[in-house]
């Protein structure tokens, strides 16, 4: 098994990819929770990684296991996400 840890400026379709994922699991199990991705403006995030988790203040990695995108993490300088 090969792990490999990818800044998320050279794999952004991946970490939308993975982001999407994950919210649509929370959504299915918990449909309010679609209001609270509309309040952060979730879909514009998406488009745009890079103003969030930019250094100097953020961060975005992907997880690559065996060379298949399996799970990332950032950090926009206030907050962590994960997915």
């Amino acid at each position: 098994m090969h792990i490999e840890l990818v800044p998320g400026t050279e794999c952004p379709e991946e970490i939308r990819s993975l982001f999407t994922e994950y919210t649509r699991m929370l959504v299915s199990e918990c449909p309010g929770f679609t209001r609270y991705l509309e309040m952060q403006n979730f879909d514009s995030e998406l488009l745009n990684l890079d103003k969030k988790y930019s250094p100097p203040d953020g961060r975005l990695y992907a997880a690559f296991v065996d060379g298949v995108a399996a799970g990332c993490g950032g950090n926009s300088g206030d907050t962590v996400s994960a997915g």
